[in-house]
């Protein structure tokens, strides 16, 4: 008698199908998108804390300078609110005159330090965008005022100088070039 075997045929072969490779495919991509959202988001958020970071090194050198040199000037005078760059000049005894004013872009303020007409030390400090800086000439001090965006002043620099009641104001518009 002949035995019959039955044969039995392996119809599935060895790989992925085409669902299979296709559901991979799109698993991957969803995940490389939100890798790099979060890429792009980091580098954001890096960016606004060095130029958060920057911009109070800037304010601090600011506050020191202009410390410094109205303890050291004869005359302080605070620019008209209405003039369009100048905060302050100050005059010292040896002549020499250094002013405060708004940088060309707008970007900063710049310490300028004259000897007659020639300029002897030229220094730019920049201040993040939207920001107000403020001379404020009150009864027996004189302040200097930084505000931010969000409305927020920082810490007041106060200085003792007798002087009438004046105010200069410049806001930054423009975000410094990298």
């Amino acid at each position: 008698m002949k035995q019959y075997t039955k044969k039995t045929r392996n119809t599935r072969r060895a790989g992925f199908t085409l669902i299979e490779a296709l559901a991979a495919i799109s698993i991957g991509s969803v995940l490389l998108g939100l890798i790099a959202v979060l890429l792009v988001s980091s580098q954001q958020l890096h960016r606004r804390a060095a130029d958060r970071a920057q911009g109070c090194r800037a304010r601090t050198a600011l506050f020191a300078a202009f410390r410094a040199d109205v303890h050291a000037a004869v005359d302080v005078a605070v620019a008209a609110s209405n003039s369009p760059r100048t905060l302050a000049t100050l005059k010292y005894r040896d002549g020499r005159v250094i002013t405060y004013a708004a940088s060309a872009d707008r970007s900063g303020i710049v310490r300028t330090e004259m000897l007659g007409d020639r300029p002897i030390r030229l220094e730019t400090y920049r201040i993040p965008p939207k920001s107000s800086i403020a001379i404020l000439r009150r009864s027996d001090f004189l302040v200097l005022q930084v505000t931010d965006i969000a409305g927020r002043s920082a810490p007041f620099e106060t200085i003792a100088r007798p002087d009438a009641d004046n105010v200069a104001t410049i806001t930054i518009d423009r975000k410094p070039p990298r």
